[in-house]
């Protein structure tokens, strides 16, 4: 990066190159007021030089880039990317330390009348049943309450429904955050675009449940797999689809955030090409994460705003 100059560095010199510069400036005056071209050509190109310096130093400023997390301001829509339903943080091996326990637990609560073989295995389980085993059985009773969520009505939901699909521990999580920091913390959210990848249907169906359950008709959610949704890798579609809500919403787009947490990494980078006009903002869930880069499960999760603005609208001058 160029060193500010100014006037006081060209006619009291403290290095040796200021001195060179105040050396050539001099030379130059008394060749130009001799009527010697090449004194006013000099002069010229000094001039020159110091004036881009100027505009240099004016658009580094005026961009003024940041790194800093910034909470995103309100937004009044929100569009959001998603994946397949995955319940992960619900490992293999706290299930069985749960089931252990649970069994543990009923032994000592029973009498030895009342005790059984069953009660005995069950602290076994480490050794009687097999981690593949207590996958299918995880995976079946996922199943079973993601079924469960999809037939109630929204009145008959509680949120124990969610919970045993371990829903807020799920990769839901950064939507469920983002949706809560809009419509309860800033309280101005009033839309909410779902779109993702095929095969994602269900994850749609999961989370407009949990969203009108929790917020009933303060907000409106926007779930249509034949607009909103593609195949993962094209990108192409998932911008135009985001270009569309912004272009048929009634929320004026500066008012319109674009959530990049979920999905896969194309996805991300396909939203947030919708989001290179001017005023678009989008933002991420930003979270804790251990050595190697995973999300841990009780770290802080937050919003941090992402705006190209600063980098692609600001200090274009025509100089």
């Amino acid at each position: 990066m160029l060193k500010k100059i100014t006037l006081k560095d060209i006619f009291t010199p403290s290095s040796s190159l200021q001195f060179i510069g105040f050396a050539v400036v001099n030379i130059s005056f008394g060749l130009a007021s001799a009527g010697n071209l090449w004194g006013i050509l000099l002069l010229t190109i000094i001039y020159w030089l110091l004036h881009r310096v100027d505009i240099s130093q004016r658009k580094e400023k005026s961009i003024g880039i940041t790194s800093e997390k910034v909470s995103p301001s309100g937004a009044k829509g929100l569009i959001m990317l998603l994946g397949p339903y995955s319940a992960g943080r619900k490992t293999i091996e706290d299930e069985i330390k749960a089931r252990v326990e649970a069994g543990i637990q009923k032994v000592f609560n029973n009498s030895i009348a009342d005790l059984t073989e069953a009660d005995s295995s069950g602290i076994n389980l480490l050794e009687s049943t097999t981690e593949s085993e207590i996958k299918k059985q995880i995976k079946k009773e996922i199943e079973v309450g993601i079924k469960n969520i999809l037939d109630k009505s929204i009145d008959n939901l509680t949120e124990a429904d969610f919970s045993r699909i371990n829903f807020f521990n799920s990769n839901l999580e950064p939507q469920i955050k983002a949706v809560k920091y809009h419509c309860v913390q800033e309280k101005t959210l009033q839309e909410v675009w779902l779109v993702g990848s095929k095969g994602s249907e269900q994850t749609a169906e999961i989370l407009q449940k949990y969203l009108k359950f929790q917020y009933g008709k303060d907000i409106i959610v926007h779930v249509d797999p034949s607009k909103f949704f593609t195949d993962e890798w094209k990108y192409a579609e998932f911008t135009a689809i985001t270009e569309k809500i912004f272009q048929e919403s009634t929320i004026k787009g500066e008012h319109i955030l674009v959530d990049v947490t979920g999905g896969t990494k194309m996805m991300s980078v396909a939203l947030a090409m919708a989001c290179i006009p001017p005023k678009r903002k989008m933002q991420y869930i930003s979270s804790d994460r251990d050595w190697q880069g995973n999300p841990l499960p009780q770290g802080q999760k937050e919003p941090v705003a992402i705006d190209f603005d600063p980098v692609l609208y600001r200090g274009n001058d025509n100089d």
